[in-house]
């Protein structure tokens, strides 16, 4: 399992996402105060992170059901396709939350400052090394037919 590229891309991959829960994704700076946003948790009260959380977390076990279905070839690349598209949920669903923080914040005091933390661009690279892994799947599903059909 650990000597095919694929699965040194989707170990990445999980990496990635697991330090997405813990990194900062956005910080808010005003004056007086200082928010931010996390894979786990916000700082402002009253916009919760949990949609995010549970996104990023649906990602990691899809990631991981990707990763140990090294056996079956056909279903490690239909996973792999719902690992991507759960990717860019985890994407929209950062992007909602990023308004909905900005127009609260923006309510109560127009002197706003956004900065991005690295964990952003999690999402992004995970779904590119997934789908480098699902390219790599197809290349040995090819190779193993290639055989089938010598014999």
């Amino acid at each position: 399992m650990i000597q095919r590229i694929q699965s040194i891309y989707l170990l990445v991959a999980i990496a990635l996402q697991s330090l997405s829960l813990i990194l900062n994704w956005s910080t808010y700076l005003l004056p007086e105060y200082y928010y931010a946003l996390t894979g786990s948790s916000s700082s402002f009260g009253s916009i919760s992170a949990m949609p995010l959380m549970l996104g990023v977390i649906v990602s990691i076990i899809l990631l991981l059901v990707v990763l140990l279905q090294f056996k079956d070839r056909k279903k490690q690349m239909q996973f792999a396709n719902i690992a991507m598209i759960q990717l860019v949920l985890v994407i929209g669903l950062f992007s909602w939350l990023h308004y909905n923080l900005i127009n609260a914040i923006k309510a109560s005091n127009p002197e706003l400052e956004i900065g991005y933390g690295i964990a952003v661009i999690f999402p992004v690279l995970s779904a590119i090394l997934v789908w480098l892994a699902k390219k790599a799947i197809k290349k040995d599903d090819d190779l193993v037919r290639s055989a089938d059909r010598l014999r």
